[in-house]
């Protein structure tokens, strides 16, 4: 059994124990603010402070993964590089700034490395390299002023640790809880870090172990107390055999310590750990040449030995013993010894652990000109770092408070050393009993990161954006050759990730794959419309027209407008071309009855109609088409020329289709008046321009060439959806008519394209046939669907996807959608991109100009900026010369010149449209758009005067022709509602009524106040001219209109 330990031996081992923890518990860090110590000033300042370079943190763009696993790259990166790094975060009376900087040897290189290092870890990181006179500046902030108040300094020594498990994953211990702490105050807190060598963490792992070896012995004592008892008789009659054995222990303990002071140089850590009689010795060493030292002894030793003798002789033994024995064992551990090689196993864990991340002492220092902001400042950041594992060294807080002056024991040279180091960016050096010391805590890289952290939220100056990773570049599906990608596509902009623009990395477009349509979705102003120009313009340089429907806005006008040969189409005669659309008009091999269910469609789409509704529309259209002369089964107009209803041929065919039904009661004037008050609208005042004018615009004037109609006057929501259905129906025949095509040939843009292919949950809905609208729109979109196979690509374009069909999204194979705040439209788009919970989010957050874009082929979409070309054909806000739209006075002056002109071929008996062309370039400032019109006009004129010159002499013949002529220069559909004509009373006049003496009376004053009406319409006019109008708009319906050949007799037949 080993004998127990002498009460000095345990005196000894207690000194010994006390010195290990105050090793690792550094608690002679408490004497650096007393009076017998002293702060060492650096020796070589201006070298120092060459190597200072410093960064200001302006923006920081995160995504969900680990910000601390970043940083810890970032530090590691630099531990080889630095002489020291450290973050600063300076409170002024401007706001709270962070910077981040380093004391190098090699300044040039490592600023490269660090500014390298956080681009390619934080690649939306927006950062300034300060200059010298600037960090002199900031960096001089800190340093204590002999002339002016000295501040009050703070320092925390603390192993940063995690507590993130505690909260769920939340990440706590982000830099905003200081920055916020702070906000106000005029304040620096500095933490400073630096690093250790390779091999002085493998020494100082090496003699960590030691010492923990060297300390188990002593962990845990076992104490054997046996007991015996027994009785024996012996009787010797032959030999005798003896033996001796002999033992003997010895034990010792020692405890040393040293302190020294020597010169030296150079600049690092070392620690040395001899475990020789459990000794340990550690030092640190400085570049100003100051080396401390201390030694703790305990030793121990047992000594033995043992002699062996026999002598040989001859006995008889006779022995017989009875006896009994008890054995009693005690354990005892020694608590004290355990919990050290505790601490000690986390140290050699964490300093494993830095082999591959890093070793550094870190000690962060807080400085102000008030003490209560220093004392919160180191407190509360203190708060913020420590964790779970903190504990595996004791964290120390220090204050420096200036005394008073005249002290004794005044403290104001240390703190002037003191500010004035940390103003150079390096950690400073404390001389107590005759040897340097630090306050600083070893710590790990990862720890590191922790200490030195980044803000997780907006903080002071430091915008944080919280951002979601798309793809870094294009990646194809299948491994397709990305020599023909680029040759078979176009640029759209930059790949950008996490906020920062990859200049070498190009988002493009195959072009052969809009043929299956475009998905251009955005909030207003996000630059939707330009991004969409963007694409037209490429397009145009590959020779594919293009042909844009604008229901709002009225922004592509000016985007295009100086395009060679485009043409702009409105719906308001002052403004661009008069666009003249009749919907019951279809191209040649097109069978009328599957125009009629499109155009009925179309309807269903635009109107809320209900129950029996769309059957009854259906009934008048169809009694409209029989009345012009067409056998809808055969699909063939009867009168040769081909002659299409309108809306006015529709309303009056509704009161026999009303009556046909057999309706009664509430529910007849329901049906009747419902669209009786649709029908006519669209028969009276702009809407009679457009649709009931007796010309149709060619379909390959609209979509073979470069066209922009601009709905965006149009100011009933129905209407807009009528004319775009309407549009895109007749786009849809004419491409079939076409046949099927391997390339894209033409591109349609539908803006706002929820007018027409509204969600199901969107759709005016009939009480009795809820179905109608949905049925509707699955039409529209099954003509877009099939028009990918005729050269024909949609780009479908709208602010709020939520409201679109979703098959109409489904089946476009680019998708392109910028910044969307709404949660419908962002669960909208989710599918179809394929993206995950944080990239919808982000939706919300994009930025002017940026959109996440993705194409039939591709693995994954990409964030990307667009590049905005500056289109050559956009028209400049201060051009002049464009005229989109004109003065009522001077459109006037030119229908009176043009007037004049018609007037005198009419009085000559001849029509020439070159003449009148002629007259037209003769006008000076005066929109192209509204002369493109007028020689359209006459020009179609031309058209009809050759298949009629055989009948010119005939009055009947002549006189409507010119009626309709002048009619359509002065949009004078409405002139004989605006001036009503005389009232014929059968029962009073005599006939014919032209003769009867009150009747003429009433048509000459209708004739006066039409005169007058007249310098309304066009001036100059003479009033021959003006009558000679008059006449012919009177007789511009030919026989169709006896009211109008009454007056006009009354009033001009003498």
């Amino acid at each position: 059994m080993m004998s127990r330990i002498s009460g000095t031996g345990l005196q000894q081992l207690g000194s010994s124990v006390s010195a290990v923890k105050d090793f690792l518990s550094k608690s002679y860090m408490q004497s650096f603010v007393s009076p017998g110590c002293q702060v060492l000033g650096i020796s070589d300042p201006v070298r120092v402070k060459r190597g200072i370079r410093l960064l200001r943190i302006q923006q920081i763009a995160i995504s969900d993964e680990e910000v601390t696993s970043r940083l810890t790259t970032v530090y590691q990166t630099m531990n080889a590089l630095v002489n020291s790094c450290f973050m600063m975060i300076q409170g002024t009376v401007d706001g709270i700034s962070l910077y981040i900087g380093f004391q190098s040897d090699a300044p040039g290189t490592a600023e490269k490395a660090l500014i390298q290092t956080l681009t390619g870890n934080f690649p939306g990181m927006v950062m300034e390299s300060l200059n010298a006179t600037k960090i002199d500046e900031i960096m001089g902030r800190m340093s204590s002023n002999p002339n002016h108040e000295l501040k009050t300094v703070g320092a925390v020594s603390v192993v940063p640790s995690s507590r993130e498990e505690r909260f769920s994953g939340a990440d706590v211990q982000g830099m905003e809880k200081f920055m916020d702490t702070m906000q106000g105050k005029e304040f620096t807190a500095l933490i400073i870090a630096t690093p250790y060598s390779k091999d002085v963490i493998d020494r100082r792992i090496l003699s960590l172990e030691a010492i923990s070896t060297a300390l188990s012995p002593l962990e845990q004592i076992s104490v054997h107390d046996t007991q015996s008892q027994s009785t024996a008789l012996t009787d010797t009659t032959a030999q005798t055999l003896s033996q001796t054995i002999s033992n003997s222990i010895s034990e010792a303990y020692s405890v040393t310590n040293s302190n020294g002071v020597f010169s030296s140089s150079g600049n690092g850590n070392a620690f040395t750990i001899t475990p020789l009689g459990l000794g340990i010795s550690f030092q640190k060493q400085q570049a100003n040449g100051m080396q401390a030292g201390r030694s703790v002894g305990i030793s121990y030793g047992r000594q033995s030995g043992s002699a062996i003798g026999k002598a040989d002789m001859t006995s008889t033994a006779l022995q017989k013993s009875t006896g009994s024995s008890r054995t009693i064992v005690r354990t005892e551990t020694n608590k004290e010894i355990q919990d050290l090689r505790v601490k000690l196993d986390k140290q050699i864990s964490r300093l494993r652990e830095s082999e591959s991340q890093g070793l550094w002492d870190c000690c962060g220092y807080f400085i102000s000109n008030a003490n209560d902001t220093t004392i919160v400042a180191t407190n509360s950041f203190r708060s913020i770092v420590t964790g779970d594992n903190t504990d595996v060294e004791q964290s120390v807080i220090d204050l420096w408070q200036p005394t008073r002056p005249g002290d004794l024991n005044s403290n104001h040279q240390n703190i002037q050393n003191l500010t004035d180091t940390l103003s150079m960016g390096v950690a400073p050096v404390f001389y107590v009993g005759n040897a340097p010391q630090r306050m600083e805590s070893i710590v790990t890289g990862k720890e590191l990161s922790r200490m030195m952290n980044l803000p997780r939220k907006s903080a002071g100056m430091v915008s944080v954006m919280h951002m979601a990773t798309f793809g870094r570049n294009i990646h194809l599906i299948g491994g397709k050759d990305r020599k023909v990608f680029e040759q078979s596509s176009f640029p759209v902009g930059n790949v950008m990730h996490m906020g920062r623009i990859d200049g070498n990395t190009r988002t493009r477009l195959e072009l052969q794959k809009l043929n299956a349509h475009t998905l251009a979705v955005g909030a207003t102003g996000v630059g939707k419309t330009t991004t969409i120009g963007d694409i037209l313009y490429q397009l145009h340089g590959n020779n594919i027209p293009f042909t844009v429907i604008e229901p709002a806005k009225g922004e592509y006008g000016e985007l295009w407008g100086k395009l060679p040969g485009i043409d702009i189409y409105s719906t308001t005669p002052f403004r661009y071309r008069m666009l003249k659309v009749n919907p019951f008009a279809f191209e040649k091999n097109v069978h009328i009855l599957n125009h009629m269910e499109r155009l009925i469609s179309v309807f269903s789409t635009a109107w809320p109609l209900y129950a029996a509704q769309p059957a009854v529309l259906r009934d008048c259209v169809r009694m409209a088409y029989i009345h012009c002369g067409w056998d809808l089964t055969n699909s063939i107009c009867l009168k040769g020329k081909r002659v299409f209803p309108t809306f006015v041929d529709v309303l009056a065919e509704l009161p026999k289709a009303i009556e046909k039904s057999r309706f009664v009661g509430e529910a007849k004037g329901t049906y009747e008046g419902a669209l009786q008050t649709r029908l006519s609208m669209l028969t009276e005042g702009i809407f009679k321009e457009i649709f009931c004018s007796g010309y149709d615009i060619p379909d390959c004037d609209l979509f073979d060439k470069n066209v922009i109609i601009d709905l965006s006057r149009l100011g009933s929501q129905e209407t807009l959806s009528l004319i775009m259905g309407v549009l895109l129906i007749r786009l849809y025949e004419h491409r079939i008519n076409e046949g099927k095509k391997n390339r894209l040939c033409h591109v349609t843009v539908l803006e706002e394209a929820h007018n027409i292919l509204k969600k199901s949950s969107s759709v005016p809905q009939g009480e009795d046939s809820p179905s109608i609208g949905s049925k509707s729109v699955e039409v529209l979109t099954k003509c877009i669907t099939e028009l990918r196979f005729t050269g024909e690509g949609f780009i479908i374009a709208d602010q709020s996807p939520g409201e679109l069909d979703p098959t109409a999204m489904k089946n476009t194979s680019t998708k392109i959608v910028m910044r969307l705040q709404d949660a419908t439209d962002q669960t909208a788009v989710e599918s179809a991109l394929s993206l995950d919970r944080e990239q919808v989010l982000e939706l919300s957050k994009l930025d002017n100009g940026v959109g996440v874009v993705f194409q039939e082929g591709w693995i994954e979409p990409v964030l990307t900026k667009f590049d905005f070309y500056k289109n050559p054909y956009a028209v400049a806000p201060t051009d002049l010369s464009f005229q989109p739209e004109v003065e009522y006075a001077d459109l006037c002056k030119v229908r009176g010149f043009l007037l004049g002109e018609i007037v005198g071929q009419f009085n000559r008996n001849v029509y020439d449209k070159s003449e009148l062309i002629r007259k037209l370039h003769c006008i000076r400032d005066f929109s192209k758009w509204k002369i493109e019109d007028y020689i359209a006009l006459f020009e179609r004129s031309q058209i009809e005067y050759e298949s009629i010159r055989l009948f010119w002499d005939s009055n009947r013949v002549k006189y409507p022709y010119y009626g309709k002529i002048i009619r359509e220069l002065i949009n004078g559909v409405n002139f004989f509602e605006v001036i009503p004509l005389p009232k014929v009373d059968p029962k009073t006049m005599q006939k014919p009524y032209s003769k009867d003496r009150q009747y003429r009376a009433k048509c000459e004053r209708w004739k006066d106040d039409a005169m007058i009406a007249m310098d309304q319409y066009a001036y100059p006019l003479t009033d021959a001219e003006k009558e000679t109008i008059l006449r012919l708009l009177l007789l511009a319906d030919g026989e169709k209109k006896s009211d109008q050949i009454t007056v006009c007799a009354s009033c001009f037949m003498k």
